[in-house]
């Protein structure tokens, strides 16, 4: 499935949602989304073995450097699914995976 990771988050009244970094505003992207989960440290992460741990560190470093659409398993999209709710709020989770579903291939 090919994903735009530049495509913004929203917030209930759908405009996008905006993050500040120190003076700097910008857009808040899958691609935040993405990269923040694949590469946060839980209790569960922890237990990975490093063959895993380097798998979502490709995943991330992958979608931090897209310029355009990018394609990705079914499977990964799942991985990718399932930390996005371990790691965010509702609203986030919501979005990120609306986002992630609109994505997919039609069926022929």
């Amino acid at each position: 499935m090919k994903i735009n990771f530049e495509t913004p988050i929203t917030g209930i009244d759908g405009k996008s949602i905006k993050v500040k970094s120190g003076e700097e505003e910008s857009i808040f992207t899958l691609r935040e989304v993405a990269v923040n989960a694949l590469l946060v440290e839980t209790q569960e992460s922890a237990k990975l073995d490093g063959k895993e741990k380097v798998k979502r560190f490709r995943m991330a470093d992958r979608i931090f450097g897209c310029k355009e659409p990018i394609t990705f398993s079914a499977e990964d999209i799942v991985l990718l699914k399932d930390q996005i709710a371990k790691t965010y709020g509702t609203l986030v989770t919501a979005r990120a995976w609306e986002i992630l579903d609109s994505e997919k291939e039609p069926e022929k």
